[in-house]
C-alpha cells in the first residue's frame, strides 16, 4: 500500500511528464523520481529538501531544545532524562529514572511528560502526582529511552508550516473535551461530538483515543451511561495532537507577516527548510512572537490531517514545489 506522499506525487509526475517509479512496492516507502538526466530519490515520508542533520535535531526533542535555547528561542522550562538502563556506562550521572523522579517532585506537579522521540502524541501527557509518574515512566521505558519533564502549559497550541522562507498554513490544535449539559450522558455527549468531527473531516479519518477515555473515566469514577453535570468539562484526549484525539479549528493559508518571520527564524536555527513548528499562545497567531512558546520543531510533519479537511490542493502545491525544486537542484 502507497502511502499518502506517493499518489500526490504520482499525480503530479503524470501532469509534468516526470518518470515516478515506487522502487519498494512492499511497504511504499522509497521512490524515484526522474527528469531527463536529473533523478532523485523520496522515501519514509522524509522531505528530501532537509538535511539529515537537521532532521535528527528536530527528532531528538532534547536536541532541539537545546539549540532552541541557545538562539534565546522561549521554551517551557524543563529537563531531559533517561528511563532505560541502555548505553547507563556511555553517560554521566544525574539523568536516570529516579533522577527524574526527583526533579518532578521537587518542582511538584502537575508536570507534562513526553518522549524525547516520540511522533503524534505518543505517551505525552499531564502527569499529576509521584504514584502516577512512575508507572507512567516504566511503561514508556518499554518503547523509548529517555522523556523530557517540562511545566505544563495551558495555553492555545497552533501550528505553523514553513517551506524555504515562506508560511504555507497555520491551524489550531484543540484538545478534545466533552462540556456537560445536566441531561446528556457521556456516551450521547460523545456521539455528538464525534458526528461534529466527521462533518470537518472530509474522509472520516478523526478517531479518538479509546484506551485513554476508558482510563479516564475509571479514574473518575464514572461510565459511559453516567450523565455529566452542567458545564463540566471533561477531557477525552491526552493531548492537543490531532493523532491522539486532538483536532484542527482555524485553518488558515493567511499568516501575520510577523508570525512569517518568527517562524521562518526558527526553521533556520534548526536547519530545516521545510517544518512545521508547534507553539504556544495567548490567544491567535496576531499576538506578539515574542511571546511565543515554542513546542516542537517537526522536521517531518505529515500533511495527512491537512488532506483531510479537503485542502488537497495546497498538499499538492507543496509537493509540486519540493519536486521542481529538488530536479532543479540535483
Amino acid at each position: 500500500m502507497q502511502p499518502l506522499y506517493f499518489h500526490v506525487i504520482e499525480q503530479i509526475c503524470a501532469e509534468k511528464n516526470y518518470q515516478f517509479k515506487n522502487l519498494d512496492t512492499f511497504s511504499g516507502i522509497l521512490g524515484e523520481i526522474r527528469h531527463g538526466d536529473k533523478s532523485i530519490l523520496i522515501g519514509d515520508s522524509q522531505y528530501p529538501l532537509n538535511s539529515h542533520t537537521a532532521v535528527m535535531t528536530s527528532t531528538d526533542k532534547a536536541l532541539m531544545y537545546l539549540a532552541l535555547e541557545n538562539a534565546a528561542v522561549k521554551i517551557p522550562h524543563g529537563n531531559y532524562f533517561f528511563i532505560s538502563p541502555h548505553a547507563r556506562d556511555k553517560r554521566a550521572d544525574g539523568k536516570e529514572l529516579m533522577d527524574a523522579i526527583h526533579y518532578a517532585n521537587d518542582r511538584g506537579y502537575p508536570q507534562f511528560v513526553k518522549p524525547i522521540n516520540s511522533y503524534s502524541g505518543d505517551f505525552a501527557t499531564v502527569i499529576n502526582s509521584e504514584a502516577e509518574l512512575l508507572p507512567h515512566l516504566q511503561k514508556t521505558s518499554e518503547k523509548y529511552h529517555a522523556v523530557i519533564i517540562q511545566e505544563p502549559i495551558f495555553q492555545q497550541e497552533h501550528r505553523l508550516f514553513i517551506m524555504d522562507g515562506k508560511a504555507w498554513f497555520s491551524y489550531d490544535k484543540k484538545r478534545a473535551e466533552l462540556i456537560g449539559d445536566g441531561e446528556s450522558t457521556i456516551e450521547q455527549l460523545l456521539e455528538t461530538f464525534l458526528d461534529q468531527r466527521k462533518q470537518q473531516y472530509k474522509d472520516n479519518s478523526y478517531r479518538l483515543n479509546q484506551r485513554f477515555i476508558n482510563e479516564t473515566l475509571t479514574k473518575k469514577n464514572l461510565s459511559y451511561d453516567s450523565v455529566l453535570a452542567a458545564d463540566k468539562v471533561l477531557s477525552i484526549s491526552p493531548n492537543a495532537n490531532p493523532n491522539c484525539g486532538g483536532f484542527i479549528n482555524n485553518f488558515t493559508t493567511t499568516i501575520p507577516p510577523e508570525c512569517t518571520e518568527w517562524g521562518v527564524k526558527i526553521a533556520k536555527i534548526i536547519g530545516l527548510r521545510i517544518c512545521a513548528i508547534d507553539f504556544f499562545t495567548h490567544d491567535t497567531i496576531n499576538d506578539n512572537p515574542e511571546d511565543f512558546l515554542v513546542i516542537e520543531v517537526n522536521g517531518n510533519p505529515s500533511l495527512k490531517m491537512v488532506w483531510s479537511l479537503g485542502y488537497q490542493l495546497l498538499v499538492k502545491a507543496i509537493w509540486q514545489y519540493i519536486v521542481k525544486t529538488c530536479l532543479k537542484e540535483a
